[in-house]
């Protein structure tokens, strides 16, 4: 073979090698999943001041407000306390799974007269969560948001 083929050779095996690579990066890029914080993150952003607002709202009253894991039951106790006899309270409390949005869970705040609601976790799995607790009284809207790490 002819020493001048080598170099011509040689670049058109490398550009073929990186093109068949490039190709095959983009292929595997479209099927792994992306996992969005949430799907209409748009809207969430433009209702952000809001969340704010709800949230300060949250930290005058947090001192009362508590959410507490129980490791031994496998539950969340949650207590809003200080309750007018004939408060409305209503809202949700979500379950938000950093490592994959399929586990997340969204549960209905019922607390009982007393303020109190307790959420079984027993078939949650292990690791990191955020609960974002929202709810509302007499028509004002509180939100905060904790880390919980079930073990």
């Amino acid at each position: 073979m002819n020493k001048d083929l080598y170099w011509p050779i040689g670049i058109s095996v490398t550009l073929i090698l990186f093109v068949a690579g490039l190709i095959g990066f983009v292929i595997f890029s479209k099927t792994v999943p992306v996992n969005l914080v949430s799907e209409n993150y748009y809207e969430n952003s433009l209702n952000y001041q809001q969340q704010i607002d709800e949230s300060q709202r949250a930290s005058e009253v947090k001192n009362d407000m508590t959410m507490q894991y129980d490791l031994q039951q496998q539950s969340l106790n949650i207590l809003i306390p200080n309750l007018a006899d004939n408060s409305i309270v209503d809202g949700e409390v979500y379950f938000f799974r950093p490592s994959d949005s399929r586990k997340d869970r969204r549960i209905a705040l019922a607390v009982d007269d007393g303020g109190q609601q307790l959420l079984s976790l027993a078939d949650f799995d292990k690791g990191l969560w955020r609960v974002r607790l929202s709810w509302n009284v007499n028509k004002t809207s509180f939100y905060t948001e904790e880390v919980l790490v079930i073990q």
